[in-house]
């Protein structure tokens, strides 16, 4: 491929997103899109509950990152 051909796939790959991305924005399409507080919350809370007493067990076991402090 020569240079000319190159800018002209690259320019014709610009012109093609630009297009669609003014369709979506023109007509609206992305709007509702955004997920409420709710949604959110439930998207990143685990679906397993013993996935979660297993977490919880194992913080409990895991020894303090405190510094040990010899006499």
């Amino acid at each position: 491929m020569n240079k000319a051909r190159l800018q002209g796939l690259s320019a014709g790959i610009i012109f093609t997103t630009t297009i669609f991305a003014a369709f979506y924005y023109g007509t609206g399409k992305f709007e509702g899109t955004t997920p409420t507080a709710e949604e959110a919350k439930k998207t990143v809370q685990p679906k397993d509950p013993d996935k979660v007493l297993m977490e919880k067990e194992a913080s409990k076991e895991a020894p303090s990152s405190l510094p040990i402090q010899l006499k």
